[in-house]
Order: structure tokens, then sequence, then C-alpha cells
């Protein structure tokens, strides 16, 4: 079997060609027997061609694509090819990685080349594709009678980030509103007010360019482009807006938790292409009757744009989080605190913009730029407080760019709602049955958005300053694999080696994940770094103390799945010893 077979090693550029060259051909074959038909939309400034085999896709992409234009104008910058295989009749291409490495954001682990794109998504089972260099991509889809509303609110939405970043552009997750020709940003995650804002504004005439996802240009000047003609509102706050549910199309559907409205059936005169970017409003609900201003700090800006960009955007990396961070800075921010009385919400909105209140505002020294690190730990049973006390310990260090990911198996998988409640930017992945240690650092490491890595397990606590000495210490030696300070709290030192340890994901791209076999537990570390150093990848060990390991009795705590073999353990207890094995 090849590496890319085993689901641990990056699958080589000439398998990921490949992998693209069948998705071409099933097009090919199945455009030559529905026949072809082709839509054109002027998105972010570039022409955008959709070539459709049959008929069966286009109700379901088309109607949530902002700006059509007529076709066979001009040559377009960017060609998607779009099948299924139910009304086509032929069969996909092969899936080119285990199950195990698809992820929730759609990346396909060991699937990193530079020219080309590849993406699977769960939700509506679909294939997205793009080689960079010759700007076409594919879109593949089971069948085109039961995609999910999200698909249908932003279709593409893979495909069309990528297509954007080779623009100088970057979808994110923000709504933008203006009035007499200046626009407003509004980030946040799912329940902040964002959509609440910017369809208050809607309603009240102002310009619209979107509530959900949107296209963002920075040179020449700060601009936000409309990519989707549909906006999402939680169904119970579809009865404030009553406006909305008469003059627009709507879908439902309780599994995806939003209704969507076809905007262009009621506000077509108000929908904008683009806007030029103003200002910055961090949206928050109050609960008191006005809607007020306040200030915001670049991080928190930049975060609340990250949060669902970095959740749902395939192959987002460091320049995703360097474009972001030139919007938090380079655009004068304000805090927005959304009041009980919604007609009031886009009048405030309107005053900020016409008298550049957001100019007056404080703006900062940005702070001293910092990777991203994901901290990754797998809880085995239900403990809700200790999940608390993980994120709270996280978001104290004050480090400006942390994700936790929680992988809770067994018993734990009931805390799947808490991470909504928790401070910072949390992420579940739930099993029903307990699995392996090894397969739940796997899980967190593929989901991970990070370069930097970070392995701790339930009781672990940081010191102060333990995240910024890491990242410290790692940038200060490139070369490094990995950087690993002191741990205090276990005299024996018979934690496993790589906990509290900071990883580079390329390490793991390199030499593959941790072995995901019984007769591993309990020396997944030393064996991958066995593997490691085999190749050549060396760490670094700093003095500085960046993890209270917790005690002996909370690793008592989590049981072996199996019982480890006798002779296994005995040869690892007489190679620690330093001695050779009878």
């Amino acid at each position: 079997m090849n590496s890319a077979g085993t689901g641990l090693l990056p699958a080589t550029e000439q398998e990921q060609a490949q992998f693209f060259a069948r998705l071409q051909e099933g097009f090919l074959a199945a455009s030559a027997r529905t026949g072809e038909i082709v839509r054109d939309f002027r998105l972010a400034g570039t022409l955008v061609r959709l070539r459709f085999a049959g008929e069966a896709l286009i109700p379901i992409i088309v109607p949530g694509l902002a700006n059509g234009v007529a076709g066979g104008v001009s040559e377009p910058a960017c060609e998607i090819r779009l099948w299924d295989s139910e009304s086509t009749g032929l069969p996909p291409a092969p899936r080119p990685r285990p199950v195990s490495d698809l992820t929730r954001r759609g990346n396909i682990w060991g699937f990193d080349s530079s020219r080309y794109r590849s993406a699977y998504h769960w939700g509506e089972g679909s294939v997205n594709a793009m080689d960079c260099e010759t700007r076409q991509a594919v879109f593949w889809a089971p069948t085109h009678k039961y995609l999910p509303v999200r698909a249908l609110a932003t279709p593409l939405r893979s495909i069309l980030h990528w297509w954007m970043e080779l623009n100088g552009r970057q979808l994110v997750h923000a709504a933008a509103v203006g009035c007499g020709g200046r626009g407003v940003l509004i980030p946040g995650r799912g329940g902040s007010g964002k959509s609440s804002a910017s369809l208050a504004c809607l309603l009240a005439g102002m310009d619209f360019v979107a509530d959900d996802y949107l296209a963002l240009a920075l040179d020449p000047e700060p601009r936000a482009y409309r990519v989707y003609a549909t906006a999402k509102l939680d169904p119970r706050s579809l009865s404030l807006y009553p406006d909305l549910a008469a003059r627009c199309r709507t879908l439902h559907d309780p599994a995806f938790g939003k209704v969507m409205l076809f905007l262009e059936d009621g506000y077509a005169e108000q929908l904008k292409e683009s806007l030029p970017l103003k200002l910055v409003l961090k949206p928050s609900f109050s609960g008191a009757p006005e809607t007020a201003l306040g200030e915001a700090e670049p991080f928190e800006i930049e975060r609340e744009l990250a949060y669902e960009t970095f959740a749902w955007l395939p192959h987002v990396g460091a320049g995703t989080v360097e474009f972001l961070n030139r919007v938090s800075r380079e655009v004068p921010r304000s805090a927005i605190y959304l009041g009980t009385e919604r007609a009031r919400i886009a009048t405030v909105i309107k005053q900020a913009l016409a008298s550049r209140i957001s100019g007056d505002l404080p703006r900062r020294r940005p702070a001293e730029w910092r990777p991203f690190i994901t901290v990754i730990a797998h809880f085995l049973q239900e403990d809700r407080r200790e999940l608390r006390a993980l994120a709270t310990e996280i978001e104290a260090q004050g480090y400006p760019r942390t994700e936790f990911i929680v992988v809770a198996s067994g018993p734990g998988c009931a805390m799947s709602d808490e991470a909504s409640q928790l401070p910072g930017t949390v992420r579940v992945f739930s099993y029903t049955q307990a699995i392996l240690d090894a397969e739940a650092w796997n899980r967190g490491i593929r989901e991970s958005f990070a370069e930097l890595l970070l392995l701790i397990e339930p009781g672990d606590r940081f010191p102060v300053g333990a995240l910024d000495a890491l990242a410290g210490a790692s940038e200060m030696d490139p070369a490094a694999a990995w950087v690993r300070g002191k741990a205090s709290g276990d005299e024996n030192e018979s934690f496993k080696p790589l906990r509290g340890a900071l990883i580079r994901k390329s390490t793991f791209q390199k030499c593959g994940l941790f072995p995901e076999d019984f007769s591993f537990q309990g020396r997944e570390h030393r064996t991958w770094l066995q593997r490691a150093e085999e190749k050549g990848l060396r760490g670094r060990p700093i003095e500085t103390v960046t993890l209270r390991a917790a005690g002996t009795a909370a690793r008592k705590a989590r049981p072996l799945l199996l019982p480890p073999d006798p002779g296994l353990v005995r040869a690892e207890l007489v190679r620690r010893r330093g001695k050779k094995i009878a």
C-alpha cells in the first residue's frame, strides 16, 4: 500500500494532479451525456463561468449567487465545471483518502499541494477541486436532490474562497451595509447580532452587500464585494422582521437551524455589488433599549472575522491570518452594543458613517505578530467543569491567536453543546464510543487550523506566559520540529514526552501521524519521536516551565481501552533503563 493509502503521509503532487484529472474526466463524460449549460457571474471584479452538465444542479447553485451577467460577453477569468452522479448516471471518482482523513472544514489530510486544492464536505457529500495554475475547478455532488440549505445559501464557497485568494481578495464570514457610498463591515460569530444588525439596516433602506459571507479587498482601498444573493436568520428572529418574510422567498431546514432568504426578490434596488469600507463594527447584544458605540481592540476584530472563516473554509492558512490582521489594523473600528429597539440600530450605524466618529476612536499600536497555536485535548469522560477551566486557562494566557480543539469520546461526547458558552475559539469533535488517545490526537491534528500544535491532557495547566515562551522559542529556531519547556508536577517524568510540547504541523506531514494501534497504547509519543528522529527531525528544549502536568491520580483515571501486551510493557521498561532485552 502506498503512503496515501495509509492515511498517514501526504499524497504526492502527482497523486493530487491525477485526482483532479479524474474529476475533470467525469465532467466531460457527464456533459457528453446531458449537454452543457453555461452561466456567467461577475464576482469581486472577476468573471466566473459555470459550466453545468445538464440542468439538474442549476436551480441548486444559481439562485444563491449574486451578479449574474449575460453569457459569452468575454472570456472568463475562472471556470467551474459542475456535475452530479444521479442526474448524469455516472459514478464519482474513487475517494482519494481514507474517511478519517476528511475533516469538518473540508480539508483532506495529505492534500496540501500549492497548485491543486481539494475539499470534501460532509454535509452535502460534495467534492470541490481547483487547479490554481489553469484557473479551472470542478464541483461534484452525489445527487442534486438532497443538498442542504447551507449549500444553497453559499454555493461553491470553497472554490470561490480559493479563487478570491488568487485575486488578492479574501472570502470572510461577515456582513456589510452602507449609505452615501460608504460601507461598514460587521463581523461576528453566530448569535453575536451580525445578521440582526445588517437586516435592520436593509429594512431601514440602507445599501446592502451581504449578511453572511462576502469577499474583501484591501488594495488599492478596503472594499467589500457581494458574492451571494441570500441572507440567513434565526427562525425565532424572523417574526421581528415581518417585511422580510413578506417580500422574500424563504427556505427553512430545521437541521440547518436557519431560515434562508432570497433578497433579490424584494430588495434588488438596495443590493450593491461592492462598497468601500470606512468602518468595522464588532456587534453584541446589550439588553438595553438603546444602541451605542464603544471601543474595540484590533485583536477583537481579527478574532470575530476569523472564528467562522477558519472553521468552514478549507486551506485557510497564514495568508488568511495576515489578511484579517490587516483589516483589523487598517480600517477604523468600534464596538456596537445592539439595543432592543431595533429600529434605532440603523440610525446609529448611519450616524457613525456620516460623522466619521470611528476615526476619532483610539487606534492603539498593533501587537507584535504572533503565530496561531492550536491546543488539543482528549476527554474520555464528561467533565464540564474541567473543560471550562481549560478554556479559561488558555484565554487567560493573553496570547492573541489560539484555537482549542477538544476531542470528546465515550461519555465525554455529551459535552459538545458546551463550546458556544466557552471563552475563546473552542471546537468540539465527538465520538459516541471511547477511542484511543492516538486517534483523538490525530483527529485534532487533522482538524487544526494552526501550524503550531500543543497536546495536553485534562487537568494540565499553563503557567503565566507559557504560550508566549513556546511560540517565541519556536520562532527563534525555525528548524526545530518541536519546542518543549519544563513540566512540573511529575518528578518521575512518566508523562508522554510530547505532552506540552509545541509541535509544527508540518512535522506530522513529513513523518506521519501517531500510530492508531492498541499495542502502542502509552508508547505513541515515543514511537512517533523515534520515527521523526530517523527522518533527521529534532526538537529544542527550553528551560522555562510551560506546563503544570496533571497529577498521577488524574492519569490513572484514563484507563487503557484494552489490556496492554505484557511483553511490550516489559520491553518498554527495560528500554527506559537503557538495558538490552534478553
